[in-house]
């Protein structure tokens, strides 16, 4: 099993990078380490001109038409219906507010969620760390690339020994294991497991707050795992960790 440091600043923040084109580069860095980066994007529309993730499902009940599933993402222009009697709560990332509509329908907008007629409670939400994992070797086409994570000094993203870290975008699914290792290099056990989508932490009994960890994620039909310098911090100060794996 090889192994390749990703990790960077959340999408938005401008950092150095390159490519093959001619671009500038970090050096010592070249496409075919890099099996797997942490992409910055300014805008993180496809090549099919996919409007952007906007939003974050946090929890449903009941019927939707289309159906969304707890930690989905929801691009911009999203639709969703709800049935009579079901509850929707989503987190939008630009407002850091969450919405919870029942019955009705939303859509998400860049400026946030329109429930139209319907009853919608908001509540300030926390703001969420996205960071951008691009699997197989070359980066997204769009937005600015950071290339730098092989080379030291690594970004340790700050998590609480408690936090869920979530796991969204068309390749998360090939996610099959994830572990954490201490600084001198050895597993700790069960400190970290994959369910429902999220990469779960065991807590303080087997994470101690202060200490430098790396969280790494096995992907099916990837050579090279996914590794995340984490610190454990006691209380978390900024929004949730999503993982966004394209």
């Amino acid at each position: 099993m090889k192994f390749v440091h990703a990790g960077g600043p959340p999408v938005g923040m401008k950092a150095g990078g390159g490519d093959a084109a001619g671009r500038p580069r970090a050096p010592g860095i070249t496409p075919t380490l890099c099996a797997v980066l942490f992409a910055v994007a300014a805008n993180t529309a496809s090549a099919a001109n996919t409007p952007p993730p906007m939003a974050l499902v946090m929890d449903v009940q009941g019927k939707t038409t289309p159906a969304v599933d707890k930690h989905q993402e929801l691009s911009a222009d999203s639709r969703i219906t709800l049935a009579k009697g079901a509850r929707l709560s989503v987190l939008h990332y630009q407002k850091c507010t969450i919405y919870t509509v029942r019955s009705g329908a939303i859509k998400v907008t860049d400026a946030g969620v329109d429930a139209g007629t319907a009853k919608v409670e908001t509540q300030p939400g926390p703001c969420p760390r996205v960071q951008r994992v691009t699997v197989g070797g070359q980066p997204a086409t769009s937005g600015v690339v950071l290339s730098r994570a092989i080379t030291p000094p690594r970004p340790v993203v700050s998590v609480a020994a408690t936090d869920v870290i979530v796991m969204t975008g068309p390749l998360a699914s090939r996610a099959l294991s994830a572990e954490i290792l201490d600084a001198g290099g050895k597993t700790v056990p069960g400190a970290a497991s994959i369910r429902a989508s999220s990469i779960r932490l065991a807590g303080a009994h087997a994470l101690t707050t202060g200490n430098r960890y790396e969280l790494r994620v096995n992907m099916d039909g990837v050579e090279r795992q996914v590794v995340v310098p984490l610190a454990i911090v006691d209380v978390r100060s900024e929004g949730p960790l999503i993982l966004r794996f394209e």
